[in-house]
């Protein structure tokens, strides 16, 4: 399913099904006009893709918790790493900010009805 704004991927009568033209323009629009268009658990398995690839995460080895930052380290309870594009990922407060978001986008798509 591909996700869009741009109104000519529509003009592919054959990608009908799984094109869904979002109208919103702000990040919490988007996430409200999707729990309302689509039946999404917005916790179903969360930080587990590459921000860059899309690549599945692998957990982490020791070697790679010595590459994360000192204060990074400390404050992390999880790491993973992208076999793709050898990125690491780390449970820093930025995750902690957007999994609340997430729990927030949950609970206000429960209220949604779904075609």
């Amino acid at each position: 399913m591909l996700l869009t704004r741009d109104r000519k991927l529509l003009e592919n009568k054959s990608s009908e099904d799984s094109v869904v033209l979002l109208q919103c323009n702000a990040v919490d629009e988007c996430i409200d006009e999707l729990s309302t268009r689509l039946p999404i658990d917005w916790l179903h398995r969360p930080f587990s893709r590459c921000l860059n690839c899309n690549t599945p995460l692998i957990e982490a080895t020791p070697a790679q918790w010595r590459q994360v930052p000192e204060f990074s380290r400390q404050q992390a309870t999880l790491l993973r790493y992208c076999p793709k594009c050898r990125q690491l990922f780390w449970d820093g407060s930025h995750v902690k900010r957007m999994y609340s978001r997430l729990k927030k986008a949950k609970a206000s798509a429960e209220g949604h009805h779904h075609p």
